[in-house]
Order: C-alpha cells, then sequence, then structure tokens
C-alpha cells in the first residue's frame, strides 16, 4: 500500500497502529510514527 494512502487511512480513523498483513496472516505492525519517519526519509533521498 502507498505510504500516502495508508497516511489517509490512519487520520481518517484515528489510528495510531495498524496490523500489517500478507496472505491472510499479521507479519507486524505499523505505526504511524513509522509512516512519518519513512515519509521523512523518503524526502531526503
Amino acid at each position: 500500500m502507498d505510504i500516502r494512502y495508508c497516511a489517509r487511512l490512519f487520520a481518517r480513523f484515528n489510528l495510531s497502529r495498524a496490523p500489517v498483513v500478507a496472505d491472510a496472516e499479521v507479519v507486524g505492525i505499523v505505526s504511524l510514527t513509522d509512516l512519518v519517519i519513512k515519509g521523512m526519509a523518503a524526502q531526503h533521498r
């Protein structure tokens, strides 16, 4: 999922964390902080 779309979902549903799912199995958790840090790192490239 695109990081911008994911960030909009976090804002829309007032989330701070969400599960990461692959093949119907939870493989991790992503936080709003993770998105911000990842987004900032992408801008500095």
